[in-house]
């Protein structure tokens, strides 16, 4: 990189050696002017803003090293396929150094760094890994072998701003947190020399969020929908139809609960309840020993529960609708009379925000905390006696794989709400709220 400097000007046009470079590009240096009404005014506040203040007139304030990142959401879509090329997002922004004085830098750096923390299931202590570790250098002058001072680019005092680009693989684990884990990337910069008896200034960590969006490495397309269909017999004469449908399949999406029960004139039954029950398992891999894994009990999460005293909501989802255990009781669900009549009930369920539920790790994501989903529905039956009393209680159990998607992968989540006086977002760390929707009230 060439060591000298270029002063801020809204009129000058931008030379040759300024074009953009798929790595970095220094944008520009603000120093002082030596003759005054040579800059603008906002820009010469800015150049004498380092020094203000008495040890600033004494020289010693220390530098400052921010990060501006252009996106802090980037959207992962990895390939199944080892030999298909994977469109790789890029973290893009900019590196701005202020200094109260002259200085020599040596080294400029940025990195992109994702950390992982697994809690084992077997008592065994956390283990802490790096599972991304991206640098660009925007200069290196300690490579050099040459001992000259001119082997090093001498900053004046102000604002220098350099442009970097890093590139992501689309295998990276993602964001994750759980109990029994979770997962975090920072981007950092760090310059050489600049600091007190030439130490190293570093900047404020930035979080950068990585969301794996099924639809596209943008965020054009939303999350797949799901239609899954299911036939069986109860009592081995009775057939019935089971219909999962969503629009997006997400954490805190819609998901619309079908049946359909044809039962037979000389075969009178009581459908004594349905449950439909979502299990979210986890499996832990550790990066050291590939060898051990851990699968810790599943996390059953309760999305309905029909029976006498709590009947399908045919389709019409309270805003108030909470997610909890239902009690049992011993009104039957429906009962078929003497002739036979068609059972048709629709439930429609929101699926936990995700703070509980997680979405599924897809293929191609090389994660050491993996998980995936299945859905079951539990119908409870009974067949009456020939003296009109319950018969013994039957079970009949479907189970249905899902892969439940992030909800920061859909376009709603990038937008901006409709204004109102109260934030419906709850309020929290930056990493207890991610970019999504899925905390947001069903009705406004």
């Amino acid at each position: 990189m060439a060591s000298g400097s270029t002063t801020r000007s809204n009129s000058r046009a931008p030379s040759p050696t300024e074009e953009w470079d798929p790595t970095f590009r220094r944008l520009h240096h603000l120093q002082r002017p030596s003759r005054p009404g040579s800059l603008s005014a906002s820009s010469r506040s800015r150049s004498a803003s380092p020094c203000t203040g008495l040890f600033g007139k004494m020289g010693l304030t220390t530098p400052t090293l921010e990060v501006h990142l252009l996106e802090h959401q980037l959207f992962l879509k990895p390939s199944i396929d080892e030999n298909t090329p994977t469109n790789d997002p890029v973290v893009q922004g900019t590196v701005t150094l202020l200094l109260p004085k002259a200085r020599t830098l040596r080294h400029l750096a940025v990195r992109v760094l994702g950390r992982q923390d697994i809690g084992w299931s077997d008592n065994r202590p956390y283990e802490s890994s790096i599972v991304l570790d991206r640098e660009v250098t925007l200069h290196d002058s300690l490579s050099s072998k040459s001992d000259d001072d001119d082997a090093h680019l001498r900053l004046e005092r102000g604002e220098h701003t350099w442009e970097f680009s890093i590139i992501v693989p689309s295998s990276t684990p993602t964001y994750e947190r759980s109990p029994w884990g979770r997962v975090r990337h920072r981007v950092v910069a760090r310059a050489k020399g600049l600091g007190k008896l030439g130490s190293e200034v570093t900047s404020v960590e930035k979080e950068l969020m990585l969301v794996v969006n099924p639809g596209g490495a943008g965020h054009s397309s939303p999350p797949p929908s799901l239609h899954a269909r299911i036939e069986g017999t109860l009592d081995t004469v009775c057939p019935f139809g089971i219909e999962l449908q969503s629009q997006h399949m997400m954490v805190g999406g819609l998901l619309l609960f079908r049946f359909n029960l044809l039962p037979l004139a000389d075969r009178p039954l009581v459908i004594a309840s349905i449950a439909v029950t979502l299990r979210q398992y986890f499996t832990l891999q550790s990066p050291t020993d590939l060898d051990h894994i851990t699968h810790p009990p599943p996390d059953e999460l309760r999305l309905a529960f029909l029976d006498g005293s709590h009947p399908p909501n045919q389709g019409a989802l309270d805003a108030d609708y909470a997610y909890h255990a239902y009690p049992s009781t011993s009104e039957p669900l429906w009962a078929s009379g003497d002739t036979a009549q068609q059972l048709t009930l629709k439930h429609l369920v929101r699926l936990p925000k995700d703070t509980i539920l997680r979405p599924s790790t897809l293929p191609g994501t090389k994660a050491w905390i993996s998980l995936r989903h299945v859905v079951e529905v539990e119908i409870l039956y009974h067949v009456p006696r020939a003296d009109g009393t319950l018969g013994e209680q039957q079970r009949v159990a479907v189970v249905k794989p899902l892969e439940i998607y992030s909800c920061g992968a859909h376009l709603p989540s990038l937008m901006l709400p409709e204004y109102s006086f109260d934030n419906p977002l709850p309020e929290g760390p930056p990493e207890e709220t991610p970019f999504c929707l899925c905390a947001m009230p069903l009705h406004r």
